[in-house]
Formats: C-alpha cells, sequence, structure tokens
C-alpha cells in the first residue's frame, strides 16, 4: 500500500513539471529562456500598441497606433487620421523596442509628488495586456528607449 501512494505522488509531481507536450517545461531547460511574451517568434508585434502623447506648452494631443503587420497611422491634434509610411528597418527596431520593454518597470515610474510641472507631457502606452500612463518628468532626462523612439516618430510626423 505504501509503495502505491509513493509511486503516485512521484508520478503526479513529474507530471507537475512537464509541459503540455510531456517535456520538461521552459524554466527547467538550463540555459534556456522563454521568449518575450510581447512579440511573436518572428519578432512581430502580438497586438496593436498605441502611443498617445498629451500636454506640453502647446497642449498637444498626438496618438500613434502601429498594427501587428507594420501599418501605422497618426491622429493629429485636429482628430484627422494619416496613413504613416515607416521603412522595414524602423517598424523592425520599433518591434525589438517593445519586446525589450519592462511595461511594469514603466507603470511604476513616478516623480517627485512635491514637484508640479504645468507643461508636462503625459504618456499613454497601451500594448496587450499593458495600460501604462506616466508623466514625462517622472522619467528623467534619458527616456526609455521605446519612449524615446516613438516621441521621434511623432516629432517627425504629428507637426
Amino acid at each position: 500500500m505504501r509503495t502505491g501512494i509513493v509511486l503516485v505522488a512521484l508520478l503526479g509531481a513529474l507530471v507537475a513539471c512537464a509541459g503540455d507536450d510531456g517535456s520538461p517545461g521552459d524554466a527547467d531547460r538550463p540555459g534556456e529562456e522563454a521568449g518575450p511574451p510581447d512579440a511573436k517568434a518572428d519578432g512581430s508585434l502580438t497586438s496593436e500598441l498605441t502611443f498617445v502623447r498629451r500636454g506640453g506648452f502647446a497642449g498637444v494631443d498626438h496618438q500613434l497606433v502601429l498594427e501587428p503587420d507594420g501599418t501605422a497611422t497618426i491622429v493629429t491634434n485636429e482628430g484627422e487620421i494619416e496613413p504613416l509610411e515607416l521603412s522595414d528597418d524602423h517598424i523592425g527596431r520599433l518591434r525589438e523596442l517593445v519586446a525589450d520593454t519592462d511595461f511594469e518597470q514603466l507603470a511604476a515610474a513616478t516623480g517627485d509628488e512635491d514637484v508640479q510641472v504645468d507643461d508636462d507631457f503625459v504618456y499613454e502606452l497601451r500594448y496587450g495586456p499593458h495600460d501604462v500612463t506616466v508623466e514625462d518628468s517622472a522619467l528623467g532626462a534619458e527616456k526609455p528607449p521605446l519612449i524615446a523612439e516613438l516621441n521621434a516618430v511623432l516629432d517627425e510626423h504629428a507637426w
């Protein structure tokens, strides 16, 4: 009887450690890491990426939308939707930056609560399950690479 209980316990532990196909899970393979959850194996986006920049001295309200297939649009202050032509290299760079971004860390960025910046930009970044709103002053002088790149796209195309 004792032997049967031990075998059932061992079998249960073995099943719990196995992946869906019965092989060890990714976490059990030394030296292997699972790919980033925010990109497909081919590096493409898994969902729409939306970046909104509001505020500043001029009171801008710009929105950039990048679809998984690489098509992009900008919504201007006037509410006009304009298609945006980005090079394949530029789209690839944005995809890499999305995959490399720690959205939880970005969401945790907070500035000095005692300092109010009236003409601060507020950034909204939505991608898959991530919905991040952060003030420019909370990010410091060196912006996270994804926000810096998205700002550069808006600077070039939204004015």
